[in-house]
């Protein structure tokens, strides 16, 4: 479950990288 910060100006990446993180860690 790791969920990666991008700094790119879109908040989607982020929350897709965290979705996808908590996803993986169950």
């Amino acid at each position: 479950g790791t969920g990666e910060e991008d700094e790119g100006g879109t908040g989607y990446v982020t929350v897709l990288s965290t979705m996808i993180g908590l996803v993986m860690e169950v």
